[in-house]
C-alpha cells in the first residue's frame, strides 16, 4: 500500500531536529569563517609587506655600499691618472 505524499510531508515536519542546525546558525558560522579567513589573509599580507620592506632596505644599503666603493676607487684612481 502506497503512503500518500501529504502523510510523508506532514510526518517530516513533525520530526524533531536531528542537530542544532538553523539557517541563522549556519549564517553565523559562515560569517565566523569569513572573519577568520580575512584575519589570516591580513596577517599573510602584513608578513609579505614586511619581507618586501626588508628586501628593499637591503637593496638600498647594497646600492649605497657599491656607490661608496665606486667613489673611493675613482678618487684613488684620479691622482694616479694625473701623475702620468
Amino acid at each position: 500500500m502506497a503512503t500518500p505524499l501529504a502523510d510523508i510531508t506532514s510526518r517530516n515536519r513533525t520530526l524533531p531536529p536531528t542537530s542544532n542546525w538553523s539557517p541563522q546558525q549556519q549564517t553565523a558560522r559562515m560569517l565566523a569563517l569569513c572573519e577568520a579567513q580575512m584575519e589570516a589573509a591580513t596577517q599573510d599580507a602584513d608578513t609579505a609587506v614586511d619581507v618586501l620592506v626588508n628586501a628593499f632596505t637591503e637593496l638600498m644599503r647594497a646600492t649605497q655600499a657599491l656607490g661608496a666603493v665606486s667613489r673611493a676607487e675613482s678618487e684613488d684612481a684620479s691622482p694616479a691618472a694625473t701623475l702620468t
